[in-house]
């Protein structure tokens, strides 16, 4: 007589669960490329001198002959799932890459209407807003940050170079923010470029001033 296997007591593998979706990586890799460019180039003590208004005529945004191959599918994607807040940040980042800051606009605040508390759509929506000389959306935005989380080293950074960034430049508060920078972080790349734009306003001299209506 043939014995019986015994049958295993061993549970059948389960899939692992991907922590993060291909949408949301994108979405950080894409948001991390945007907050190092926009941090290389609000460390400079002057801004473009060529604003006619508080808020600054908008950059000319670049030719784009049509959508890529990744915007196709993230739009595919939102198409079958409108709910996927991954996909609609990663669409306003590669938006705001390629100048079209009115449609990434749409798409951060379609984040944002999913999950009002989304800190990445609330950071790259105030990225996208600097870029695109839009200073009172950063600030509401970044301002928004900081109020979240009072210790956002980054965020009061940013904030402090959107304030420099009006006609005429909001001195005091943007000496605020680079204070509330290093007192968040010392010692950290932001801080340290904080204390160097804040040596930069020591400089000129400029009073603080209140934006107009």
């Amino acid at each position: 007589m043939v014995p019986r296997a015994r049958p295993s007591k061993r549970r059948p593998a389960q899939a692992r669960q991907r922590p993060f979706s291909l949408p949301m990586l994108a979405a950080l890799g894409i948001g991390g490329l945007i907050l190092c460019s926009m941090l290389a180039a609000l460390i400079v003590p002057a801004f473009d001198g060529n604003a006619t208004s508080p808020e600054m005529r908008n950059p000319t945004p670049p030719i784009v002959d049509g959508p890529s191959e990744y915007e196709t599918a993230l739009r595919a994607r939102l198409q079958s799932d409108p709910q996927d807040i991954g996909a609609w940040i990663a669409l306003g980042n590669l938006l705001s890459t390629r100048g079209q800051y009115s449609d990434a606009a749409s798409a951060y605040t379609q984040a944002l209407v999913l999950n009002p508390d989304q800190v990445e759509a609330h950071r790259a929506y105030g990225m996208a807003m600097i870029d695109a000389r839009q200073l009172a959306i950063a600030e509401e935005q970044l301002r928004w940050l900081v109020d979240h989380d009072p210790t956002d080293v980054d965020a009061w950074f940013f904030l402090g170079g959107t304030y420099r960034l009006w006609l005429p430049q909001r001195t005091d508060d943007a000496a605020a923010a680079y204070q509330e920078a290093i007192n968040a972080a010392p010692g950290t790349v932001s801080a340290e470029q904080a204390a160097i734009a804040m040596a930069a306003l020591a400089d000129q001299a400029t009073p603080g001033a209140t934006p107009e209506p």
